[in-house]
């Protein structure tokens, strides 16, 4: 049941990995503007409380991001709320430091994720299955995340990948391979049809982050 309730909570952050290794080697996850100072949330390792985390709630900018309170406060109490339900998988810092790594990633979605995490100290009980009332927040910090796409696989392929997945209520797909002169060429599919071509300035298919987007409507 335990495992349940971690499910919704990384569930985004294992969107955030798929982003990241959509993407070419030389190319940052979307919205990593600032994840260099990822490296200090280290500073939730510190038992002492919240306190130590708050400075790491700094690092990103997150606390820039129209937040009421600082990303570590937000992510420090929703471990220990988990922690004290008996539904934690992992340490406490490490916790904090998963959650953290969600508001430096995507630093516009962190009102988003904010109100997901607020939910689930209201609504979370002691089973640890994740909160129904929550869904709907959960779903709107995914969105915005994703540039409205979930549920996106990626596979290689000739040497570059492609991903498909809905994007906005509708299956898309792009596929893009390297070219010899640099960056790379991607096909884009809009249910199931080739709707275009494009260039990019490196191997990136995710549909809401290549350059088919505009293409696709996202």
């Amino acid at each position: 049941m335990h495992l349940l309730q971690h499910h919704h909570l990384f569930r985004v952050s294992f969107t955030l990995l798929l982003l990241a290794c959509a993407c070419g080697a030389d190319e940052p996850a979307p919205g990593t503007t600032g994840s260099g100072n990822a490296g200090s949330t280290g500073g939730a390792g510190n038992t002492g409380g919240a306190g130590g985390s708050a400075g790491a709630g700094g690092a990103g900018g997150a606390g820039g991001s129209g937040l009421s309170e600082g990303a570590a406060v937000i992510c420090y109490r929703d471990c220990a709320a988990l922690a004290e339900l008996g539904c934690a998988l992992e340490p406490l810092e490490e916790c904090v430091s998963v959650c953290l790594e969600g508001f430096v990633a995507v630093p516009e979605c962190a009102s988003e994720q904010a109100d997901y995490r607020a939910c689930l100290l209201v609504e979370r009980t002691a089973d640890c299955v994740p909160p129904p009332a929550c869904d709907a927040l959960l779903t709107t910090w995914e969105l915005c995340t994703t540039g409205g796409c979930l549920d996106v696989v990626c596979t290689p392929k000739n040497g570059g990948c492609r991903c498909e997945g809905i994007c906005k209520d509708k299956p898309v797909a792009a596929e893009c391979v390297p070219r010899p002169e640099g960056g790379a060429s991607c096909k884009c599919f809009d249910e199931g049809t080739q709707v275009g071509t494009c260039m990019s300035d490196t191997v990136s298919c995710f549909p809401s982050k290549s350059c088919c987007a505009p293409q696709l409507g996202l």
